[in-house]
């Protein structure tokens, strides 16, 4: 579907399953490609309660949204102390002083 829009897909993949970006990349991955995810739950041939409950509907996609305004606060914060090339505790203070 993503060829057929003419969009860059992407796989979406988490590089730590406890670490805030990887969520804010898998969130923004998705947001990304939404009309090719739309298109195929839109095909899909379900019964109403699974479509009810399993296709993504506008206030999901408007949640995700949100979600990526949240995630931001955290970002840079979190970058910044997972350095393992250089030292970052001078980062923390401020950077959760900016979160606060």
């Amino acid at each position: 579907m993503c060829a057929l829009l003419k969009i860059l897909y992407i796989d979406m993949m988490c590089d730590m399953p406890v670490r805030w970006n990887s969520s804010d990349k898998m969130v923004k991955a998705a947001l990304r490609i939404e009309m090719a995810i739309r298109a195929v739950l839109s095909s899909q041939k379900w019964d109403d309660l699974v479509r009810k409950n399993l296709t993504l509907m506008d206030e999901d996609w408007n949640t995700l949204k949100e979600m990526t305004i949240f995630f931001k606060v955290f970002s840079k914060p979190i970058v910044q102390s997972q350095a393992e090339l250089y030292p970052t505790l001078y980062n923390v203070i401020p950077n959760y002083i900016y979160m606060i």
